[in-house]
């Protein structure tokens, strides 16, 4: 779409600054599809043992236009120091996919970095384009917001719903990968947690002792991890506790997950964080 530019890791590219226009945006309706196959060796076929999602990949064409040579130039130079690849992964947002540049926004964006080289041709001396070669390592996008959802725990066990409210259902087409976290307002030691995700049959279960007013965080996005915090704000890895072969807890999309928590009696600022995933 003619006109439209993007932002990237918070810098809109299409400021006085910059003077990005984005010409073409290809995009994968879905990434290609990496099957675990075990051929059975003695006879035909194999056996499939699940699929993940390859990363993304595609290429916009971007025009960059100065007011003259040289403000082409330094425009040129503020696109590449925002673009360095070097900087690893960082959120890319285009205005057709947002309510920036239209009405009926997708509102997505993408975890992504450049691969390939960046080559300017030069239209005339105040033009260049560019191909921008972009790599999404997850292979899918992610709602523009992240969203929070605050969680009653009362008793032991006690049943969540995410989303909390009965009419609502998890956004996206692909699972999310949610984080709880809760703090012990019990009064005493937790030594034990179980998160049953009754909707898609998984268990998660955690072994240590978490004090009273202490925080344990279950981090199901792809860090996978369990940590704990006296403060809520700095965590440290609790991992250990973790029972061998237990996966993290996801949520479906499309419906509202049910779980059952076992080990709080009580649980203060109690919450659920995820985004809305895209294949």
């Amino acid at each position: 779409m003619f006109g439209l530019s993007l932002t990237y890791n918070g810098t809109y590219l299409g400021g006085e600054d910059y003077g990005v226009i984005v010409l073409r945006a290809a995009r994968l309706g879905m990434a290609d599809v990496r099957l675990g196959m075990q051929e059975y060796g003695s006879i035909d076929g194999a056996a499939s043992h699940g699929a993940t999602l390859a990363p993304k990949y595609w290429t916009d064409v971007i025009e960059i236009v100065g007011t003259s040579q040289a403000d082409l130039q330094t425009k040129i130079d503020n696109v590449m120091f925002v673009l360095d690849s070097r900087l690893g992964e960082k959120l890319l947002k285009y205005d057709r996919e947002t309510s920036l540049g239209v009405t009926d926004a997708l509102d997505r964006q993408y975890y992504a970095r450049l691969n390939g080289p960046l080559i300017a041709n030069y239209i005339g001396t105040t033009t260049a384009k560019f191909n921008l070669n972009w790599t999404v390592p997850s292979g899918h996008a992610i709602g523009l917001a992240q969203v929070t959802e605050t969680l009653t725990v009362a008793s032991s066990p006690d049943t969540l719903y995410i989303p909390v409210a009965a009419s609502d259902v998890v956004g996206g087409n692909n699972v999310a990968e949610p984080v709880f976290v809760f703090q012990n307002d019990t009064g005493g030691d937790v030594t034990a947690v179980t998160l049953v995700n009754v909707t898609l049959g998984t268990t998660t279960r955690w072994t240590g002792v978490l004090a009273n007013t202490h925080y344990l965080r279950i981090d199901g996005t792809q860090r996978q991890t369990i940590e704990r915090s006296t403060d809520g704000i700095t965590y440290t890895s609790a991992i250990s506790g973790l029972t061998a072969g237990d996966p993290f807890p996801q949520l479906s999309p499309k419906v509202r997950s049910e779980f059952t928590l076992t080990g709080f009696s009580s649980a203060a600022n109690a919450t659920a964080v995820y985004w809305e995933q895209f294949i």
